[in-house]
């Protein structure tokens, strides 16, 4: 209830900030000068501290513009933050995809791409990996941290991609 009730905020916030910035007779929105106002309004009101990436989970240190700031200038639709990890809205970046659903499957089909190694990598069990001695075992077990981690960062966004289309959230 809480994290709609933030998002609700978040809503309005975005949009009077853009509202003031398009009724100073501003045709063009200052992409630099929106970012400063969003996060300045958002760093204010909303902590990020208690908070999980909207994408895969981990825990947000940043907000995701969607539609994202590049498109300020061709898009008139009110704009929504996300709390976001680094790494999702770093992947994300400026490409031009519109709605939430759009930016989630986006990034699975990126982390697929990127991590598919990972998660093809075979399943070591704890007693094969006790076996090992060294450098071996420590990679062996660094290599299964990483596939744990993506597999579970996949699922994430997997879930929320069926929330999306079933509109529960």
């Amino acid at each position: 209830m809480n994290e709609l009730k933030t998002d609700a905020v978040l809503r309005s916030l975005n949009g009077a900030i853009l509202d003031s910035a398009k009724s100073q007779g501003s045709e063009m929105i200052n992409r630099k000068l929106l970012a400063k106002r969003l996060h300045e309004s958002y760093h204010r009101d909303v902590s990020l501290k208690e908070w999980d990436c909207f994408y895969c989970g981990a825990p947000a240190d940043t907000v995701d513009h969607c539609p994202p700031l590049a498109m300020a200038e061709s898009v008139s639709a009110s704009r929504i933050l996300y709390r976001c990890c680094r790494l999702c809205n770093s992947s994300l970046g400026g490409a031009f995809l519109v709605t939430a659903l759009e930016r989630c499957e986006h990034l699975r089909a990126r982390y697929s791409r990127r991590w598919h190694r990972d998660i093809e990598m075979p399943h070591w069990t704890t007693e094969e990996i006790e076996s090992l001695d060294g450098s071996l075992k420590a990679e062996i077990i660094k290599a299964m941290k990483r596939k744990e981690r993506a597999i579970n960062v996949l699922s994430n966004l997997q879930r929320r991609i069926d929330e999306l289309w079933e509109g529960t959230y």
